[in-house]
């Protein structure tokens, strides 16, 4: 499985730049935006250990699975703490945090969508900076979906759609944009 996810999170790199072209489309669409992408993002700190961006809770009696959503990943990007200008003039986007709770000293590392460079070692953000929009997208997460649950929209996804699918979608409409009009 972990193999699995090490892919996922691949693909999803190697697509950041189509992915961020498409931001807005992917926010519009729920099948895009309700993405399972918990493996995106790695952190952690120090007395805390590491994050999970996957949770399990108890609603209405039921076990239920919480994941960080595309929708979210792509709310937390458009943070300041979570962009850095990469050498070559773009922006580079936060993939992996670890600092302290006590000291509120991070250090991160960032991908570039657009020279795919990594850019490690990132000073001059805090801990906080980084753990707090990561609680407020998974309360959200939480809240939405406990609503779908009580409501009894829960699992009723009439297209689900996998990062795979999504990324050939959109490459497809890019391709089709170029060719014009036939």
């Amino acid at each position: 499985m972990a193999e699995i996810l090490q892919q996922k999170c691949q693909l999803l790199f190697d697509n950041l730049n189509l992915i961020m072209r498409h931001r807005q489309e992917i926010l519009n669409t729920p099948r895009y935006a309700n993405i399972d992408v918990h493996y995106a993002l790695r952190g952690g700190g120090a007395y805390v250990g590491s994050f999970t961006f996957r949770k399990q809770l108890v609603v209405a009696g039921k076990s239920v699975i919480v994941n960080l959503t595309l929708k979210s990943l792509l709310a937390i990007w458009v943070m300041a703490a979570f962009k850095v200008m990469c050498k070559c003039g773009e922006t580079a986007y936060i993939c992996s945090f670890a600092g302290s709770p006590l000291s509120g000293v991070a250090v991160a590392s960032a991908y570039c969508p657009y020279c795919k460079n990594e850019i490690h070692g990132i000073k001059g953000r805090t801990f906080k900076s980084f753990v707090a929009p990561l609680e407020r997208a998974f309360a959200s997460e939480e809240a939405a979906v406990s609503q779908a649950f009580t409501s009894g929209v829960f699992g009723m996804v009439n297209e689900p759609c996998s990062l795979e699918t999504m990324i050939q979608e959109l490459k497809l409409k890019e391709y089709e944009a170029l060719q014009g009009p036939n």
